[in-house]
């Protein structure tokens, strides 16, 4: 069951009876006998609330009243069935699993023509872990407004906008946890409240680098308004150092009238610039007593800074009606943008100014400083303005379209021309909802744009979020449809600020009524796990390699966002063998067709039965060159051999790598296979798997103690597989100075130098391998204890020598849990630390995700969940095959799970720093993409440059048995 929101029973008094209870004449002594000709009162009935929005899996407790009669009992219904949610008897409903709008009913048992509808709204982007299932209420005066949200460095959230007491409006701040939960460090309980002695509101806020909070705005006595700055610390009492006496606050008369400060900005050097409007002393009778763009400047201790413009104020006049800036932005050379209105005697349009540092009008930007533009026929406003990395400028607002008003975009050039290229002529509208929408605030997310607003539902107003793909359309990969809403409160809810926090989740804040009384609103969409439909139009490529089946079981991103899979397919030309198999895409996922004329390469080692396989299991992209290095098994009637293949960047075998591009080696008779490839930063290759050892000779008789070779060797087992590495010089020969330490004697089972085995148990496989930053060998995998396999893990030197500084002899094994445990993914984070993932048996019958952390020294970091060690229930099944970190040290698995019709599904599964599952991604932390009705597996992941996730394996394509090389992108 999800997560239930807390509402307070609703008791409706019948209009007859409240009036009877406020006038006693209505009550007398005596009863009436009931009359004939007296018409029963009708039967109505209503529901509570009338409108809702929920996660999915979200609960609600609904509640009927029901009028002219004694029986008020109700029957609930779904009008779309079980796809819309689930409902008891007594009206709590469960929304369900997927996104959409739905219609709650109560019927009247006495009277079934009589009924009432609730309309639930069910979205997969609201964040359940932050507040009551994403959203947040707070109550701080009679009527409390948010006008701007932002991000600390340390994750919490400060909002700042108004609170009424009594007749008069204070500047008000809060502090919100990551959680939503108030930060109780902060002023009183996590709220501070500033009176300034008259009327005055918070209209922005930014954090200094020194994590001071500057909060802007204006503040009125009876006659006028004026700019206001408060500087306050980090634990929410004023700065004293900042503004006049020492007070924490400056007041600046800009004109001779009203003046409102809207927007903040801080340039580089600390200093403040605050934007708005302010009536002047006009130039010309035309333009008397008229609003103008009005901008002030600061220096760090609140003081205006007589260096821009002479006295620290500029006014514009744009026009010769009313204008004002709402919003304002500094450039990376130190240019000030600002962005608002200006009117053109009929109306107001888009209005855009650029100054320099100084206070001058820019005369590069539209050869006069100022822009403005018409969206259509009525009034419109820019209220948020933001700065993209190629110095173009993205405002937004709203537009009329005659008879309401919609959502806004428009994107300029660097130079204020409009930008073409954004949706042809630089102009996007957006209608949302059956009347009055405005964008009030909007944030960049790599070329993504969001906005945050409110839409009409046709009685009241809705949160409203939409994000757009750099092109200016909507991004359907955001909610299906690029578009959220969210009904707040039972009255009027609107958005007036936005941030985005470092795990790319939408903060939004603004107000929430609920009919008596107006709150701070806050809510938080997840950036989500969903599938990126700008990938090949629906996020995922199923491409068919050879005749047959194939997998991806590697993955590579070259320099120029191009993505090389590699793996096996089976079947060409009717030869019944599997052989090593690339396909390079584009970015955007198609087939890079300059990649062997058709973006697929297969290479024939050889083989002309089933039995005998070519399979690549790791890959590796040269740095320098680009060239592409392959690594796996390549089998000949039953006897396996390590194999590696280097590929020129157009597909062609590197005949430089071997002379024919290929290196085959025999380490003992069979059974050797590469799982694992690393580069080192002197171009040599490193590679590890397991050899097999018919260890006849390797006997108690004849074992040596003193072999670093036979640690943690059983003599018992005189067949058994070992952890092996192999090292190559750039031309493909084996580099003699990699060598197992002392030098190999008569004990050895190999004695060829630039090879290293490692026994460890009854038999030990490598899977994983990192080569660490000082350039020790990291090497993950399984080792037989004698009845169960348990996670191993080797750390070599850069000579192939076991590292004795980890845990004491370079070796350690970690029973996850009560059965087998097989290790299968190894990174290292930035600290040092290293993770090994794979799949744990929990029971005798069901495998699940394993994730072990250890300390750089080997030992298990009892800070990741407790004891280092971590399983996650998937399914009836789960198994993990690859493991990627984000920047910001989110930890990804990926594999598959077992449904509980025994399809393997692409899954995958996001991690805190601490080992706890991250809920804001997918459902609860997982994943799960059933690509087809059979099999589908990741077989590795890459986190791209922009954050989005890239998944690789195979899934079966409906035609029987076979599989083709599948790919997936997630959003972050």
């Amino acid at each position: 069951m999800g997560t239930r929101l807390s509402r307070k029973k609703t008791i409706r008094i019948p209009a007859v009876l409240l009036t009877c209870l406020i006038f006693s004449g209505c009550i007398t002594e005596e009863k009436s006998a009931p009359s004939s000709d007296i018409s029963p009162e009708p039967v109505s009935i209503s529901v509570a609330p009338t409108t809702i929005t929920l996660p999915l899996g979200g609960t609600e407790n609904f509640s009927a009243s029901v009028t002219g009669s004694g029986n008020t009992a109700v029957n609930w219904s779904i009008k779309e069935g079980a796809s819309g949610g689930s409902m008891t008897s007594k009206g709590e409903y469960t929304a369900p699993s997927s996104a959409g709008t739905f219609q709650v009913t109560a019927t009247s048992q006495v009277d079934a023509s009589k009924s009432a509808t609730a309309t639930v709204t069910v979205s997969s982007m609201l964040d359940v872990t932050f507040g009551s299932s994403g959203k947040v209420s707070t109550a701080i005066g009679a009527i409390d407004t948010i006008n701007a949200v932002v991000i600390q460095s340390d994750g919490k959230i400060v909002v700042a906008g108004s609170s009424l007491n009594g007749r008069t409006t204070d500047f008000s701040l809060a502090r919100y946890l990551t959680d939503g939960s108030l930060d109780r460090s902060f002023g009183s309980d996590g709220l501070v409240v500033t009176d300034l002695g008259s009327s005055a509101e918070i209209n922005d806020i930014k954090i200094q680098s020194d994590g001071k909070i500057i909060a802007g705005g204006n503040t009125s006595n009876t006659s006028i308004s004026d700019f206001v700055l408060a500087r306050y610390l980090i634990d929410g009492s004023l700065d004293k150092t900042f503004g006049t006496n020492a007070s924490g606050k400056v007041v600046t008369a800009v004109g001779i009238g009203d003046d409102k400060l809207n927007a903040l900005a801080l340039q580089s050097d600390g200093k403040i610039i605050a934007g708005g409007y302010s009536v002047v002393v006009p130039a010309s009778i035309a333009s008397a007593g008229r609003n103008k763009f009005a901008l002030a400047r600061y220096t760090t201790s609140g003081v205006l800074d007589t260096t821009f413009d002479t006295d620290g104020i500029v006014t514009t006049a744009i026009g010769n009606k009313n204008e004002a800036i709402s919003t304002l932005a500094i450039q990376s050379t130190g240019e000030i943008v600002a962005g608002g209105f200006s009117s053109n005697g009929s109306n107001n349009d888009f209005a855009l100014t650029r100054y320099t540092s100084t206070g001058a009008l820019d005369t590069t930007f539209d050869s006069d400083g100022k822009v403005t533009t018409a969206l259509g026929s009525g009034n419109e406003e820019i209220t948020a303005l933001a700065l993209q990395s190629g110095g173009e400028i993205v405002v937004a607002g709203f537009s009329s379209n005659g008879s309401d008003n919609d959502f806004a975009l428009v994107r300029y050039t660097s130079v204020g021309a409009l930008d073409t290229s954004f949706d042809s002529d630089g102009k996007v509208i957006t209608t949302i909802g059956s009347g009055n929408e405005a964008i009030k605030a909007l944030a960049l997310s790599g070329t993504n744009i969001i906005v945050g607003g409110f839409s009409s539902n046709g009685t009241n107003n809705d949160f409203a979020v939409a994000q757009y793909t750099s092109a200016g359309v909507l991004d359907t990969s955001f909610d299906t449809d690029g578009i959220v809403t969210t009904a707040m409160g039972t009255g009027v809810n609107e958005i007036n600020g936005l941030a985005l926090q470092s795990g790319g989740e939408i903060v939004v804040g603004g107000f929430s009524s609920n009919g008596t009384r107006v709150d701070f609103a806050l809510t938080r969409y997840l950036a989500t796990g969903s599938l990126d439909t700008t990938f090949d139009t629906d996020g995922k490529v199923t491409t068919l390699v050879g005749g047959g089946s194939g997998e991806i079981n590697a993955l590579g991103i070259q320099l120029d966002g191009k993505i090389v899979s590699a793996g096996f397919s089976f079947g060409i030309n009717n030869i019944k063998n599997d052989d090593f198999s690339l396909v390079r895409y584009e970015s955007d996922g198609t087939i890079d067709p300059t990649f062997n004329t058709d973006g697929r390469v297969t290479t024939s080692l050889g083989g002309t039965t089933s039995t005998d396989h070519n399979r690549i299991h790791a890959l590796a992209i040269q740095p320098a060159d680009q060239k592409i290095i392959v690594a796996g098994v390549y089998n000949n009637s039953g006897n396996d051999d390590f194999t590696l293949a280097r590929y020129n960047t157009d597909g062609a075998l590197d005949t430089s790598f071997d002379t024919d591009g290929i290196v085959q080696t025999q380490i003992n008779t069979n059974a050797e296979e590469i799982n694992a490839l690393a580069l080192q930063s002197d171009g040599k290759i490193v590679v590890a798997g397991r050899s097999f050892t018919n260890d006849s000779i390797h006997s108690s008789t004849l074992h040596n103690p003193n072999d670093s070779n036979d640690l943690h060797h059983d003599d018992n087992l005189p067949n058994h597989h070992d952890i092996t590495l192999a090292r190559y010089l750039a031309d493909g020969s084996l580099d003699t100075a990699f060598i197992s330490d002392p030098p190999f004697d008569q004990f050895d089972p190999v004695d060829t130098p630039g090879i290293v085995t490692t026994p460890i148990g009854k038999g030990s496989f490598a899977e994983a391998m990192v080569i660490q930053s000082d350039g020790k060998i990291v090497v993950a995998g399984h080792s037989n204890s004698g009845t169960t396999f348990d996670f191993a893990l080797v750390r070599y030197n850069v000579n192939g020598s076991l590292d004795t500084t980890f845990d004491t002899d370079g070796i350690v094994t970690t029973a996850v849990g009560p059965g087998h445990d097989f290790a299968k993914a190894l990174a290292i984070q930035t600290d040092g630390k290293i993770l090994v993932a794979g799949m744990a048996f929990l029971d005798s019958t069901a495998e699940q995700f394993a994730l072990v952390r250890y300390n750089s020294d080997g030992s298990l970091d009892t800070a990741f969940d407790t004891d280092g060690i971590v399983t996650t229930v998937i399914g009836i099944g789960s198994q993990a095959f690859s493991i990627a970190l984000q920047t910001d040290g989110k930890i990804l698995l990926g594999g598959f799970s077992i449904s509980a019709t025994n399809n393997r599904d692409f899954t995958i599964a996001r991690y805190l720093t601490d080992g706890s599952l991250d809920t804001t991604f997918g459902v609860n932390g997982v994943d799960i993409s059933p690509f087809s009705s059979a099999m589908d597996e990741v077989h590795d992941l890459a986190i791209l440059s922009d954050g989005k996730i890239l998944a690789v394996g195979f899934s079966i394509n409906g035609f029987g048995e076979d599989s083709d090389f599948h790919i997936a992108r997630f959003n972050p």
